[in-house]
Formats: structure tokens, sequence, C-alpha cells
């Protein structure tokens, strides 16, 4: 028995050890890249990402770099910042394009720092990225770019993560200017803008799941509602901490700051200086809405294009909206609800909730 026992914990040993050494090989097989426009073994950051495999660092030193990219690979790419670091997407040269500044493959998980992603123009879908894989966004900056159809600057399908970076961007004929979002999104300490010129979600468009948190999204447009966020479908979006500010629906819908027909949650937020025409000039809620300890503040709405609207200076509601510890004060409506419309179809729950110094009320329907 004493044999047999020795001889297995010689096995057991023997295993660890060689899984010890397979790390050890593993870890030790990472390789470092570097890009530079002259002196580095790479002057393109296309060819360093072809020489790359997963765990690699592609190094990538201060410079404009002119090129479209595609990540298949667990890598990271590393720039010397925002500001110093630039990769922009080539003219098409009247051809039509149809790729992204950076395009992650699905089967990549991937990290970009300290870039700036410019001068996306395609013509289906993120002109700056689009993220079929998993994405890790850091002190970064995608701007500029636009896309006919959803996500001007930023396609996102897998899974990303956004934190102290800048997402700006044009989106023609479809959703989100800035983010379109049918994955898992998460966003910290960032600005998101957009303008989506013929429908909906100027800066962010979601139809996943998102959670954003210590970020503002401001001074965005759209044609259709939502002029900050358009929250759709099954899409289900938590705000934390996060301004929603400057932003402007027009034509038809409303929405001014947020469009929501999914599920949203807002804690410790505010919604303020949003501007609709239609319904709802800070937050139109069609689906299920809770606010905890937020501000629905200075939000206007006036008729659409038709006519139509003028209610709901601070929210117009015709879903689901529980309130709790709140405050929505110093809205305006072209017609009625200046602070709060709450049609016939919509259920309201207000605990702890101030709504006054609206104009031209504070509430219709909010009594049973």
């Amino acid at each position: 028995m004493k044999t047999m026992y020795r001889a297995h914990v010689g096995v057991v040993a023997a295993f660890a050890l060689c899984a010890a050494a397979l790390v050890a090989a593993g870890s030790a097989s990472a390789t470092t890249l570097t890009v530079c426009p002259s002196g580095c073994p790479y002057t393109t950051i296309s060819a360093a990402l072809i020489a790359a495999s997963d765990g690699d660092k592609v190094v990538v030193g201060p410079g404009s770099y002119v090129e479209r990219v595609t990540i298949d690979e667990d890598v990271s790419l590393l720039g010397a910042g925002a500001a110093e670091t630039t990769l922009s997407g080539p003219p098409a040269g009247g051809e039509v394009n149809l790729d992204p500044v950076v395009r992650i493959e699905a089967e990549a998980s991937a990290s970009i720092s300290g870039v700036t992603i410019t001068g996306g123009d395609i013509e289906t879908f993120g002109g700056g990225v689009q993220n079929f894989g998993d994405l890790t966004l850091t002190r970064s900056a995608v701007v500029g770019n636009s896309a006919i159809f959803d996500g001007g600057s930023v396609y996102n399908v897998g899974s990303l993560a956004i934190s102290n970076s800048t997402i700006e961007g044009v989106a023609g004929h479809n959703l989100g200017g800035g983010i379109f979002n049918s994955g898992a999104l998460t966003i910290s300490k960032s600005t998101v803008s957009g303008r989506a010129l013929d429908c909906c979600g100027g800066a962010i468009a979601n139809v996943g799941t998102a959670t954003l948190k210590n970020s503002m999204i401001s001074d965005s447009f759209s044609w259709g509602p939502g002029g900050g966020i358009a929250n759709f479908g099954f899409g289900e979006m938590t705000l934390m901490n996060v301004l929603v500010s400057g932003n402007e629906a027009t034509e038809f819908g409303g929405g001014g700051g947020i469009v929501n027909d999914g599920t949203m949650t807002l804690l410790r937020s505010a919604v303020s200086d949003n501007q609709a025409d239609g319904s709802g000039g800070g937050i139109l809620n069609r689906g299920s809405l809770t606010l905890d300890d937020t501000d629905v503040a200075d939000n206007t709405v006036d008729l659409d294009r038709s006519g139509f609207g003028g209610h709901g200076g601070g929210i117009f509601n015709s879903g689901t909206l529980v309130s709790d510890h709140s405050t929505v004060t110093g809205n305006t409506a072209a017609l009625s609800g200046g602070g709060l419309f709450n049609s016939p179809e919509g259920s309201l729950s207000l605990t702890k909730t101030s709504i006054s110094g609206n104009t031209p009320d504070d509430c219709i329907g909010c009594s049973p």
C-alpha cells in the first residue's frame, strides 16, 4: 500500500511540475512588438498585429498611423496616449468602404489603451470600432467617425468595457450616433456624444445590456426619439452617477435626454437641460423605468413638426414609472405636464419624490 501511495504522489508531483513548466513557457513566449514611424521593428500597426500571437503586446509610439486594423488574437494594443497616438482610417478613394478603422473578431479578447481612433467613414456599421469579441478600451478617444447605419463610432455585439475615454460619432440612417450596443456594454468615467441624423439615440442606442457609471451623456442630437440615449426592445440599462445633459430630439417622438422602451434604472443621476419636440423633454418612458435619488430638472418639450405632443417637460410616462427620493423641478412643457405627464396607459408610483416649480403645471395624471 505504501508503495502504491508513493507512486501516486510521484505522479501528481510530476504532473504539477509539467503544468508549471507549461505555464512558465507560455509566459516566457509573450512578446512585446514595437511600432513607430521609423527606427522600430514595425512601422505599421497592422504588420505588428499580423505577427502577434495570443498574450503579446503591441506598443505603438507617438505618431499618426493611417490604416485599418483587425485584431484576431488575444493581444494588447498600447499607444502613447490619446493625444500622442492616432489611428486614422484612410480615405476610401471613391470605393464603397465596408471596413472600420478597428475590427475585433469574435474569437479575440483584446485591450486598447492610449489611442485616438478617428476618420472612420463606413457604409455599414461602426465607423471607428466594430467589436464582435471581448474588448477593453481605456484612456482612449473614438471620435470623428461615421456610419451609414448603426453605431457612428462604435458598434458592439460582443462584450465591451470602456473607461476614461471619449466617444463621439454620427449615424446617418439608423441608431446610435456614438455607440450602438446589442451585446454587453460597460462604460465608466467617460463621455459619450453623437448625432443620429435619421433616427434615434444620438449618443447611445441600446438593445442589449448596458451599465454606465460616473459618466456623461451630453451635447447629442437625434432626429427621432432619444436625443441622448435610446433604450429599445429588450434593452436593459443601469445608470449610476450619470449626467444626461444638453441633448436634443427634434422633428418627432420626443425624449430629449432619454427614451426608454425596455428596462432602465437611474441611480444618483441627473437628467437636465435637454429639449425635445414631441413628448418628454427630459425622459420619454414607454417601458419600465426606476428613478432612485435622481434629479430631472430644467428640461423643455415643445410640439413636434406635425403639431402634436407638447406634454411632459420633465417626464412623459406611458409605461411603468417608479420614483423614490427624487426631484422633478424647473421643467417646461408647451401644453401640459410641465414636470410629469402620466398618460392613461401609464403606471405611476411616487415615494418621497418632489415635483415642483414646473411650467405650466407640476403633474398631470399623478392623482388617482
